[in-house]
């Protein structure tokens, strides 16, 4: 298909699914580069624990008070890392759900705090209101839920690569 030819006219899908499958053919041409993106992103969910972070906490309970900024830290370097030359290999909507992804844990990060009291011995204590739990409690699944999808692609796409090696 060509969009420049005198002819043609298509419709807001079909330019999207022209965007998509360019995307895709750029992508495989970068393909290295991809596998180094997720790998980096796995890297940086393990150096700032979201593994035990959002798989055991619920934040009903009291927590160490040090996952703020690990947390933070974590949305600050996946951000920074969108910005990187790697992620350039992403498909645009891959680029914007990690993105999402990111803003929906600092959302949820931002009712955390401010519902949470200090203790002064590393912990902190929530003291939501019943809807501030509620809205933490389904953020808190939706994160999870959103993280096991992610880490199952990640797993998915490593034993691609570890098929392809053999």
């Amino acid at each position: 298909m060509k969009i420049d030819s005198p002819n043609s006219k298509y419709t807001v899908e079909q330019l999207k699914q022209m965007k998509a499958s360019h995307e895709d053919w750029v992508a495989k041409q970068l393909n290295a580069a991809s596998k180094d993106f997720f790998v980096e992103l796995q890297r940086i969910f393990q150096q700032c624990d979201f593994d035990d972070i959002f798989m055991q906490q619920s934040f009903n309970v009291p927590f160490p008070d040090c996952f703020f900024d690990k947390i933070d830290e974590g949305c600050y370097r996946i951000r920074d890392f969108l910005n990187d030359e790697c992620a350039l290999s992403l498909r645009t909507d891959i680029r914007r759900e990690i993105y999402s992804f990111t803003q929906l844990i600092d959302y949820t990060l931002t009712g955390i705090v401010i519902g949470s009291r200090y203790n002064g011995s590393g912990f902190a204590s929530p003291r939501y209101t019943k809807q501030d739990a509620d809205a933490i409690a389904n953020n808190v699944k939706l994160i999870q839920s959103e993280y096991e999808w992610k880490e199952a692609r990640r797993l998915r796409a490593k034993n691609k690569v570890d098929l392809e090696r053999t």
